[in-house]
């Protein structure tokens, strides 16, 4: 998934571990489900207009995003993947300033072909973030395999 994922190697993933004291919108991570198709968003032409008639917009938004944002097909089971998705609604406050609380970035992984300005900068970044943060970079095994050295 490094190279997918991070920018061929070049990128970081972070552990984040919700604060459940402090009620942490982190909590709703949740896994995405593997299926042979995706699903539709609606079974049939009656349930579309009956919801769209009857249920609240905030709980269409929530019934879709459980059908749809935590659903991908059987090829990227391997992945094993975790998402997070706010439907932000006019009344929320913007995405881009989703609050979080420090000590819950445990974690960052550096990417094998991260440049050392860039690792320099990112690692600088996250110990003024949280002073705790443990920090990995990546290797490549004789095998081929990935592993992470703490650094």
């Amino acid at each position: 998934m490094w190279s997918r994922y991070a920018e061929n190697h070049k990128g970081i993933a972070l552990r984040i571990e919700p604060n459940l004291d402090k009620n942490s919108k982190y909590q709703l991570f949740r896994q995405v489900i593997y299926r042979e198709k995706r699903p539709p968003l609606y079974d049939d032409t009656l349930e579309f207009i009956a919801d769209s008639l009857f249920k609240e917009k905030e709980v269409r938004v929530r019934t879709a995003i459980d059908k749809i944002v935590y659903a991908k097909t059987l090829e990227w089971e391997y992945e094993s993947e975790y998402r997070f998705a706010i439907p932000v609604l006019p009344r929320d406050e913007p995405w881009d300033t989703l609050p979080y609380h420090p000590e819950e970035i445990t974690e960052l992984y550096l990417g094998l072909a991260m440049e050392d300005t860039d690792r320099n900068e990112i690692v600088g970044l996250a110990k003024a973030i949280n002073p705790n943060i443990m920090i990995f970079r990546a290797k490549r095994e004789a095998d081929g395999k990935i592993a992470f050295d703490r650094v």
